[in-house]
């Protein structure tokens, strides 16, 4: 028995945020039913094309869409037509929960806002994600991860003193936001449990990164002080990112009080800057950082990344090798506490795919439950158990278009020829810097480890 056995969930999100929600759920044991527009599917089908290949119904195989549903049914609706609403409002009779990333006044003007809601599904809970919230005066603003990190703060604080903001490697706001929905949730269940009535759950993306920036409110609001990047550093800390022997290797180190900075003198050989007194102080220490970023550098690139690590911790110091895709999913340790499912997707036997709730309960771990759907996978499954509708009904409503049409995807052929050019483009450019041989046979090796349940 899993823990949300017996949740009914309705997903009308699309991408990152709202999904992430979703399939923790349908991890964790809930009945998570996936809505897509027939013709305008999920746009995350294609953000990335897996191998290159626009062929046949590509959008099927799209990494992204993969990883973030897997354990869901897909339903085909469109919700333009009154019969798609109809629909909707059936399964919202038995249904538990709602999740929806739209900015507010698209599910106003389908009447499916928390308002109509509400009173003839007292006991739903509904939760709303988007950029700014359900209220205020940016409410309707349309956001994107690109567009939400600065909003947050976020890229005012990253890069280098005296550069510009940059933003990250990847959209944080997206996953944090989904996380906290699944906090506000809990709350509502539990709210339920109680008092036997449904809640909103109210997310704004752009609030739920303020958090990363404490200190810098802390020192505005005390000091009167904007902080700048300042790339790997940061006041009162020796902290950095060091080159190690091999290519693009690297590690990271970070020294938080006097016990770790005697430590890492010690262990770099540099004894001696503990009798100096430039070196006295975390203040000091900062204005020579330079200096001893030359002589850690000089120590960690005679050392493979992981002997570094591995001596730097047995001393004391914290410190972490720098992993990358390749590493991560052919970890031992990540492999032997079972992070990694295999899960079936159109056009591959298997791929690996990481859980997204990576806590273990009691020993147990929860991973993907099913393969994600293709547009409208289980529609019939869906109308026929939940609704009661007849074949007659259902070949009607399809005949109509309501749960069928060929996809429209939002991201047109030229700009796809853009975004899958062939491998020996990429290495032209020098956006991959090695092809390993190996590839293949190494990942289906982990593939093979993650089907034989290690861990």
């Amino acid at each position: 028995m899993k823990p949300f056995d017996g949740l009914r969930v309705i997903d009308l999100s699309q991408v990152w945020a709202g999904p992430v929600a979703a399939r923790v759920l349908a991890d964790l044991g809930a009945d998570v039913i996936k809505v897509e527009r027939p013709t305008v599917p999920d746009r995350i089908r294609t953000a990335y094309i897996a191998q290159n290949d626009t062929t046949g119904n590509y959008w099927e195989r799209a990494p992204y869409y993969t990883v973030r549903n897997v354990s869901k049914r897909g339903l085909a609706l469109d919700l333009g037509s009154d019969e798609g609403i109809a629909i909707l409002r059936g399964l919202l009779e038995d249904a538990d929960v709602l999740i929806e990333s739209y900015t507010p006044r698209v599910l106003e003007n389908f009447g499916l806002s928390w308002n109509d809601l509400k009173e003839q599904y007292p006991r739903l809970i509904m939760m709303s994600l988007c950029g700014y919230g359900q209220t205020g005066p940016r409410r309707n603003s349309p956001a994107f991860g690109m567009g939400m990190e600065p909003a947050s703060g976020i890229s005012s604080v990253s890069g280098y003193e005296g550069e510009p903001p940059l933003k990250s490697g990847n959209t944080w706001v997206d996953p944090f936001a989904g996380i906290h929905g699944l906090g506000g949730l809990l709350t509502a269940l539990y709210h339920r449990e109680r008092s036997g009535r449904g809640q909103q759950v109210d997310v704004s993306m752009q609030e739920g990164l303020l958090q990363l920036l404490g200190p810098q409110f802390h020192d505005y609001w005390m000091n009167g002080r904007l902080h700048p990047g300042t790339g790997n550093r940061r006041q009162g800390l020796v902290r950095g990112v060091y080159p190690t022997a091999g290519e693009d290797a690297w590690i990271a180190i970070s020294v938080r009080d006097e016990a770790e900075w005697a430590a890492l003198a010690r262990a770099t050989g540099n004894d001696a800057w503990l009798d100096d007194d430039r070196l006295a102080t975390m203040a000091g220490r900062h204005e020579q950082h330079d200096e001893m970023d030359a002589a850690i550098g000089e120590w960690t690139a005679s050392r493979d990344k992981f002997a570094a690590m591995e001596e730097l911790q047995a001393a004391g110091v914290p410190a972490g090798a720098v992993l990358n895709a390749r590493e991560l999913m052919q970890n031992e340790h990540l492999l032997d506490r079972g992070l990694w499912d295999a899960q079936p997707v159109r056009g591959f036997a298997t791929v690996p795919v990481q859980r997204y709730f990576p806590a273990h309960v009691d020993g147990e771990g929860y991973g993907a439950r099913g393969p994600a759907p293709h547009i409208g996978e289980h529609t019939d499954e869906v109308l026929r158990d939940l609704l009661g509708y007849d074949d007659a009904k259902i070949a009607e409503l399809r005949e109509a278009g309501v749960i069928d049409g060929e996809p429209i995807m939002l991201t047109p052929p030229e700009s796809r020829a853009a975004l899958i050019q062939p491998i020996d483009v990429f290495l032209e450019s020098g956006s991959i810097l090695e092809v390993d041989e190996q590839h293949l046979e190494r990942m289906a090796a982990v593939v093979a480890r993650i089907e034989a349940g290690a861990g």
